[in-house]
């Protein structure tokens, strides 16, 4: 069971609990809460599986954020992928 304390979440707003960098097209599997665009803007690939529906195709500007709970993150660019 996740971990709702208002302790965690402060954590988990500045990115204290880490991610996963990626560039090109990337595939990666755990508890993720966000995806940042870096360098370039990214682009959310099929495969995806999280708590926003029909994503796959979406293009995360770089700079921006996207925000959610996801199990599965599937993307080409260069990110961020937070761990939740």
């Amino acid at each position: 069971m996740a971990d709702s304390s208002p302790q965690s979440t402060l954590l988990k707003s500045i990115g204290a609990f880490g991610g996963v960098y990626t560039t090109g097209v990337s595939l990666n599997t755990g508890d993720y809460m966000a995806i940042k665009a870096l360098g370039s803007d990214v682009t959310v690939l099929g495969e995806t599986v999280g708590n926003i529906n029909d994503i796959s195709g979406a293009i995360i500007p770089q700079g921006d954020l996207i925000l959610g709970e996801f199990s599965v993150v599937n993307c080409s660019g260069d990110a961020v992928i937070y761990n939740s």
